[in-house]
């Protein structure tokens, strides 16, 4: 038994026994195994096989049983700071107050907010940005413009994250209609 082969087995032997118990597992792992031991022999990259033990981890970590829960919780510790945020928004801040300034603390509850929301997107596999308006890819559509435009006009926004005036929009038009052979006449270059 290799190195490569007793860690993949000390991973199997410290998950879940509900998780060890599945025969899916079982094949998986002795698949894993047959994979790396062809690696081994042939061309012993290692990439590849840190990859192997990576979907391997992967697989013992996604219990639903287990994500559905810590999920759960989760969202329960986000939404009560998210009642402590607005409430602490919505408190005046008096100079005799022993109990602490709400600033501080609205300060710690958003860093936390922010970690467990982090952690929440983790566990969905999604990107943390991917709810901010602003860091969503734009798609242009419902123009009379040909369609090389309006991708043009859509890498140009994605890019800067500004809309083009319409000398930009202009000057996008002309280029894309000099590069794509498109014969639009100035006067349709000038509608668009």
């Amino acid at each position: 038994m290799t190195v490569v082969e007793r860690k993949i087995w000390k991973y199997y032997n410290a998950a879940l026994p509900s998780k060890t118990q599945s025969r899916d597992l079982k094949i998986f792992l002795e698949s894993c195994i047959s994979k790396i031991e062809n690696i081994l022999s042939s061309t012993k990259d290692k990439f590849l096989i840190s990859r192997i033990i990576k979907e391997f981890i992967n697989e013992l970590k996604n219990d639903p049983n287990v994500v559905d829960d810590k999920l759960r919780k989760l969202y329960f510790v986000y939404n009560k700071l998210v009642r402590r945020i607005t409430k602490l928004e919505e408190t005046e801040v008096e100079s005799d107050d022993d109990g602490g300034n709400p600033y501080i603390y609205l300060d710690r509850y958003r860093k936390k907010a922010v970690e467990v929301y982090n952690k929440i997107c983790e566990l969905e596999g999604r990107s943390s940005d991917a709810d901010r308006p602003t860091l969503q890819r734009f798609f242009f559509t419902g123009s009379s413009a040909p369609i090389p435009v309006q991708r043009a006009l859509e890498r140009y926004y994605n890019k800067t994250h500004i809309f083009p005036d319409s000398y930009d929009v202009r000057k996008l038009v002309k280029k894309v209609n000099k590069e794509e052979n498109l014969s639009l006449s100035e006067s349709e270059v000038q509608k668009t």
